[in-house]
């Protein structure tokens, strides 16, 4: 019975300390995981240019090998994982090219764009919209967040038959049939337009809100596109696990050369004007 209540009063005595040590390696490891979280979008454009280290302190001596392997903690490592051995290469050749080009990310600059995804409320009904915001900054630095292009099916006025038109002797007949096809085929009404109409869904989606047929709920997601790296385009997303890969990290690398970068503004980021 003596022999018992030894162990037992030992096994009261180690377990407290075997709880602080877990605890302590638990809270140091939220504290690391804490640190090495990009937790702005200001933080990881402080990061890439290395003026910063993990702690927020400002690099007095920074080095190339240094900036390289900050880079590659502002990947995605998920991302990273599942390239393909090319796909793996051109994001080495990126990282390296920024380093060597001593490449620099400007708050201030105006090729980088928010694609803003916003759930709203169309006439009583849930939508998803796509707002693509942009920097505008004047000389005196001082700068804002603008609208440059809108994307949602729903704001589309482009015809859904390309067959209606407006005969040549309309003016004869006083221009009758607009109030017919405005009233019979509302949807096919941009037909009159002519061939250089072009579609700008921010201009539906200002005059909707301005008279309420449509409201803004809530963002339900943010991706910058970073188009400043001479020859890439890049994009940042926010991640949330429990690794110290987490917060707004590099999710898609691609080479992009500048003399396209007006193509992807048009597919991608949908910027007519």
């Amino acid at each position: 019975m003596k022999k018992y209540l030894i162990v037992f009063s030992l096994l009261l005595t180690t377990f407290p300390l075997f709880a602080q040590d877990k605890l302590q390696h638990i809270s140091h490891a939220q504290e690391e995981q804490f640190k090495l979280r990009v937790k702005q979008l200001d933080e990881f454009i402080k990061r890439f240019n290395l003026e910063i280290d993990y702690d927020g302190n400002k690099i007095k001596e920074p080095t190339a090998d240094l900036r390289m392997e900050g880079i590659h903690r502002l990947i995605d490592a998920v991302y990273t994982r599942g390239l393909n051995e090319e796909k793996a290469a051109v994001v080495k050749e990126f990282v390296q090219q920024v380093v060597e080009n001593n490449t620099a990310l400007s708050f201030y600059d105006n090729h980088w764009y928010a694609e803003v995804n916003v759930d709203v409320e169309y006439k009583g009904t849930s939508e998803k919209i796509t707002l693509v915001m942009q920097q505008e900054t004047n000389t005196k630095k001082i700068s804002r967040w603008i609208i440059r292009s809108v994307k949602a099916d729903f704001l589309s006025v482009k015809p859904t038959k390309m067959t209606a038109s407006l005969s040549p002797i309309s003016h004869e007949l006083n221009f009758m049939k607009l109030m017919t096809a405005a009233e019979q085929h509302p949807d096919n009404f941009a037909n009159y337009a002519g061939t250089t109409f072009k579609e700008d869904q921010r201009n539906v989606f200002f005059y909707l809100l301005k008279t309420g047929d449509l409201k803004m709920n809530q963002v339900d997601q943010i991706r910058y596109h970073f188009l400043q790296a001479d020859n890439w385009v890049f994009t940042v997303d926010h991640f949330e696990r429990s690794t110290d890969n987490i917060g707004w990290l590099i999710s898609d690398v691609s080479r992009v050369a500048d003399k396209e970068k007006e193509l992807y503004k048009l597919g991608v980021l949908g910027l007519t004007q």
